[in-house]
């Protein structure tokens, strides 16, 4: 049996997602033919092609043409011009030029950018940008209803979608698809769609639906209970620590003619061995838009081991109460020496957090083994974190930590259930001096408008940030308004952070609107309504705003900051963004 595993439409893509160790299982039956495709690289580069004109006016009547080609005349909206630099740039991403020259990187920037906004004006059905990707106008992405309705139309997406599926291949019998946002959702019930049109006995699973700050697993009930979404896929794996198990037992039960339907559990299958057991067998490298991949995985399948912050939805996604055990590592390795072998030298481990400890057994191991590949990986501030720990990691390959500081003051630290006894200022600052001695990146990562929070507080930090990072190389931080995420301990209790209502719309927000009780709406209201100041002053006072304030530099900031760019770019000798300050715009 022909298995795809599908990528979805969705944010630029920069990385390329773990499938997951079900892919070794299945790889070593030898039963089935697997192939992996990204509908995403496809669609970018549909957006980006010669073609999109036609794409956007197709499903018009003749009158409808003409009129949408007078509108763009008038709007002097010249499509071909910017879909061909647009091109050009992914192009060029692709290659080593933009990492070599800021200059050069700004003007890829601004091509996209340029082409996006293009992209905009020609049509009022589609929002496009570099993250989500798309939206639709209007459209409430809480309701799966509206959703699932919506994937049944052939509309400007579902004919951008149809273009970029125009070289997945069509003698399929089982479709898998990882979802990342409400957003790639949709867009994976729109693919699943039409690839159905090629193939109507493809069997359709929705095998992830976590990822990040995104998933499902808190409205798993309300899902059951709407039934909308087993409308599109015939199988849905509840748990994300079930479908490295479950997923190959689903394929050969569709395969023997027994396909199981609906929301699925391992309580109704055979108990099966653990995925470490089979031989690591990682799929070849997805296209992305960078010069080489850079592999998104874990080192473990478990939760952080603090998974105690009080806004956090990240660990929820895992129903094991466990945290990460050093055990797992040489497992792990194993994992990552076969993708080494096939070709990556670049892996963001995407754990939410990875304990001293731990870090320090990879390290012996990573290098006991000899493997040479380029890692990041993200941390929690403790107070065994030494230099030496640092140059250990730097000499086993990493060259960056990502930093969840959220807050330096110890009165919000504490609401968020971070705080550290003896983790103050002078030792943040410490620890950011140890990593530059030991020619590690740092990124770091803040809140601002968290219940509770005032101005000054969120001034502080902000202050802090560039003062500890100001003479730093290879620094990035990222400053994110509060918000309030299912399955956290806030929304569980917001009484008891000073929120007075929380509005709940739909079956499966990713989010929520909320609004302070009067007391926590006169501290905390002027955090929210100064987080753009609060922002520019961050990007100012690293030296960001040499590129100015427009599209092009925000795509900047975004591709280097929190994309796979990044992480071509800080492993460079040469990062042109190394020392913003020095930037000459």
């Amino acid at each position: 049996m022909r298995v795809l595993y599908l990528v979805p439409p969705g944010r630029f893509p920069t990385v390329v997602v773990d499938a997951g160790p079900w892919w070794d299982t299945v790889a070593a039956s030898g039963r089935h033919q697997l192939v992996n495709y990204s509908a995403n690289f496809h669609w970018w580069q549909t957006l980006c092609g010669p073609d999109i004109k036609r794409l956007l006016l197709a499903g018009f009547t003749l009158t409808q043409r003409v009129r949408r080609r007078l509108e763009w005349q008038v709007n002097d909206c010249d499509l071909a011009l910017t879909a061909g630099a647009a091109g050009q740039a992914l192009r060029a991403l692709r290659a080593e030029g933009p990492y070599r020259s800021a200059a050069m990187f700004l003007e890829v920037a601004r091509a996209l950018t340029d082409h996006l906004a293009a992209l905009n004006a020609a049509q009022a059905e589609l929002e496009l940008s570099l993250t989500p990707g798309v939206r639709v106008e209007g459209l409430d992405y809480a309701d799966s209803r509206e959703l699932v309705a919506y994937s049944r139309r052939d509309g400007c997406l579902a004919h951008l979608i149809d273009a970029a599926l125009a070289e997945c291949p069509s003698d399929l019998q089982f479709l898998a698809v990882a979802v990342t946002s409400a957003e790639s959702l949709l867009c994976a019930m729109i693919a699943a769609r039409l690839l159905r049109r090629r193939n109507p006995r493809l069997h359709v699973c929705l095998a992830d639906h976590g990822y990040e700050n995104f998933s499902l697993h808190a409205h798993i009930g309300t899902l059951k209970q709407s039934r909308a979404i087993e409308q599109v896929f015939d199988t849905i794996i509840e748990a994300k620590d079930d479908r490295d198990v479950l997923l190959p037992q689903i394929i050969d039960a569709v395969a023997a003619g027994s396909a199981p339907r609906g929301f699925v559990t391992a309580a109704g299958f055979a108990k099966a061995p653990p995925p470490g057991a089979r031989r690591p067998s990682p799929p070849p490298p997805l296209p992305t838009f960078t010069p080489e991949p850079v592999l998104f995985t874990r080192l473990s399948r478990r939760r952080c081991y603090w998974s105690r912050c009080t806004f956090c939805t990240q660990n929820t996604k895992y129903d094991d109460p466990k945290a990460a055990s050093r055990l797992e590592i040489p497992a792990a390795l194993d994992r990552i020496a076969a993708f080494l072998q096939s070709g990556y030298r670049n892996v963001v481990f995407s754990d939410e957090a990875i304990a001293p400890s731990t870090l320090k057994v990879l390290c012996e191991e990573i290098t006991r083994r000899k493997l040479d590949f380029a890692w990041t990986c993200r941390c929690r501030l403790e107070l065994s974190h030494t230099r030496e720990l640092f140059q250990a990691m730097r000499a086993a390959g990493c060259y960056e930590v990502l930093f969840g500081l959220e807050s330096i003051s110890p009165r919000v630290q504490k609401l968020m259930d971070k705080h550290l006894e003896g983790m103050d200022e002078d030792r943040v600052r410490r620890i950011f001096a140890d990593m530059q001695a030991a020619g590690l990146a740092i990124h770091v990562t803040m809140i601002a408008g968290f219940p509770g929070d005032t101005l000054a507080d969120s001034e502080r930090t902000v202050e802090f940030v560039i003062g500890a990072l100001r003479d730093a190389r290879n620094a990035t931080c990222y400053l994110n308004q509060f918000s309030l995420f299912p399955d956290t301990a806030i929304l569980r209790e917001p009484a008891r952070f000073g929120i007075a209502r929380v509005e709940r719309q739909g079956d499966m927000p990713s989010r929520y609107d909320f609004e302070f009780d009067a007391d926590t709406e006169a501290k905390t209201g002027p955090v929210l309504a100064h987080f753009p100041q609060l922002n520019e002053k961050l990007v100012r006072g690293l030296g960001w705003d040499c590129l100015g304030a427009e599209a092009p530099a925000k795509a900047v900031h975004s591709l280097y900051f929190t994309s796979g760019c990044g992480a071509i770019l800080k492993t460079r000798a040469e990062n042109p963004f190394g020392t913003p300050l020095n930037l000459v715009a």
